[in-house]
C-alpha cells in the first residue's frame, strides 16, 4: 500500500540526524561553554497575525509551485509576501496572505491533488521543534497531545482539539475563520500530513486508525488516495475527524528522548507565550476599532482604550511589527473583500463604508492589498462561483 511514497518519505523518522544538527546546534548554547559550543542563533519573530502560519508552509508550498515551472513573482501577487519573507522560515505570515498564495497555487498549477501532494511532503522535520519534540515523544499519545497543545504555533488557519474516551481519541480539526476555496487544499494537506507523521513516529499507518472529513470526495481521489490506507477515509461525514484506538496511544516511539523533548517543549512554549502575548493586543485594538462598527475611531481613542498613551501605543505595535495604520487597514481589507463577495453594494458606497471620501483613494488601497481593482476581484469571484 505505501510502495507509491518517496523512500525518504516512508523512512524520515529513522533519517532524522541531519535535521536534528540544527536542533543540537541549538541546544548546544546551554549546555556547552561558548568556547567549544556550535555558532547558532534562533531569532523569533515579532510579527504576530491571529491565524498566522509558519513561513516554512509558505516556502515548501511556493518551490513546489516553482518547480513545475511558474514565476514566484506570479504566485506571490496579491499576497503581501515577497521572496525575502520567503527565506525568513523563523517567521510567520497572515492568514489572508497565506490563503492568497494557496489560491495562486491552485489557479496556476490546475492541480487538484496539490494539497494532498503538499501534505505528502510534511515530514516531522518540517515542523520545526515542534516536529522534534514530538519525534523525541516517549509515547504516540504523549505525541499527540504536544502537537495539539503547541499547534497554533505552526498552523493558525485549523483549531485541532484531542478528547479522550475510554476506547477511542478523537483529533477533531476545524477552521478558525472561513478557508472559501482553500478549504479543500488545507483539509487534504491535513490528511496527508497526518499520514506522514504516523509514518514517522510508527514506521507505519495502523489499520486501525480511521478519518472523517465534511467535504466531498474528489474527483482526484483514486489518483492520490492510493497511497492512504483502503477504508480509513470517509468523506460527507458530520465532522472533520480522526479515530484512534486509546490502546495505540500507548505505543512507545523509537525515538524517543526525555532531553531533547523537554528543549523542544520549551522552545515551543517561548514561542506560544510570546504569540499569545502580542495576539492579546493586537485582537485587543481589532476588538476596539471592529466594535465603532463604521465609525472608525482615531489612534489617541483607540490608545485610551487600552489604557496608553498615544506615544507608548505607538511604541508598543512598533516593538510586534506593526502599526495602528496596518491593523486599520487589515480590517478595511477584511470588510472589503466581504463586502465584494457577498453583496451587490456599489463600490462607492463600499468606500464610503470603509471610511474613504475619496472612491479613487479605496480603489488604490485594495489594488495595493490584493493586485486587483474591486471590479475586476468581485468580477473574478463571480466567474469563481459561477
Amino acid at each position: 500500500m505505501l510502495s507509491g511514497l518517496p523512500y525518504e518519505l516512508r523512512r524520515d523518522g529513522r533519517n532524522i540526524v541531519i535535521a536534528f544538527l540544527c536542533v543540537i546546534a541549538y541546544f548546544s548554547v546551554q549546555l556547552f561553554p561558548e568556547s567549544c559550543r556550535m555558532r547558532c542563533v534562533i531569532t523569533i519573530p515579532v510579527e504576530f497575525d491571529r491565524y498566522c502560519v509558519s513561513t516554512t508552509y509558505a516556502k515548501m508550498l511556493a518551490d513546489m509551485v516553482c518547480v513545475r515551472g511558474f514565476a514566484l513573482d506570479e504566485l506571490l501577487r496579491g499576497t503581501g509576501i515577497d521572496e525575502a519573507a520567503l527565506q525568513r522560515v523563523e517567521d510567520r505570515v497572515p492568514a489572508q496572505g497565506m490563503l492568497r498564495l494557496i489560491r495562486n497555487a491552485l489557479q496556476l498549477t490546475q492541480e487538484p491533488a496539490l494539497g494532498l501532494l503538499f501534505g505528502f511532503q510534511l515530514k516531522l522535520s518540517a515542523h520545526g521543534f515542534l516536529g522534534y519534540a514530538a519525534l523525541s515523544s516517549e509515547t504516540l499519545g504523549d505525541a499527540l497531545v504536544l502537537a495539539v497543545k503547541y499547534f497554533k504555533i505552526r498552523f493558525g488557519l485549523l483549531d485541532v482539539q484531542l478528547r479522550m474516551f475510554e476506547d477511542v481519541a478523537l483529533l477533531d480539526v476545524e477552521p478558525t475563520l472561513p478557508l472559501y476555496e482553500a478549504e479543500p487544499f488545507i483539509m487534504e494537506a491535513f490528511m496527508a500530513g497526518f499520514a506522514v507523521m504516523a509514518l514517522n513516529l510508527l514506521g507505519q499507518i495502523p489499520s486501525e486508525i480511521s478519518t472523517s472529513w465534511r467535504m466531498v470526495r474528489p474527483q482526484h481521489g483514486s489518483g492520490w488516495l492510493q497511497y492512504l490506507p483502503e477504508g480509513q477515509v470517509r468523506y460527507g461525514a458530520n465532522a472533520n475527524q480522526i479515530r484512534i484506538p486509546i490502546r495505540l496511544l500507548s505505543q512507545k516511539l523509537g525515538l524517543s528522548d526525555p532531553n531533547s523533548r523537554k528543549l523542544a517543549e520549551e522552545q515551543c512554549k517561548r514561542e506560544l507565550s510570546m504569540l499569545e502575548e502580542n495576539e492579546s493586543i493586537i485582537a485587543r485594538v481589532r476588538h476596539i476599532i471592529i466594535s465603532e462598527g463604521q465609525r472608525f475611531p482615531k489612534l489617541d481613542v483607540v490608545a485610551e482604550k487600552c489604557f496608553m498613551s498615544g506615544r507608548t501605543f505607538k511604541r508598543r505595535l512598533q516593538q510586534l511589527g506593526t502599526s495602528f495604520q496596518e491593523i486599520l487597514d487589515d480590517i478595511r481589507k477584511d470588510q472589503a473583500i466581504d463586502y465584494l463577495r457577498h453583496t451587490n453594494k456599489p463600490i462607492d458606497e463600499i468606500a464610503a463604508l470603509l471610511g474613504y471620501n475619496d472612491p479613487s483613494n479605496f480603489g488604490r488601497a485594495f489594488k495595493r492589498w490584493t493586485g486587483k481593482t474591486p471590479s475586476q476581484y468581485r468580477h473574478q469571484q463571480e466567474i469563481l462561483s459561477a
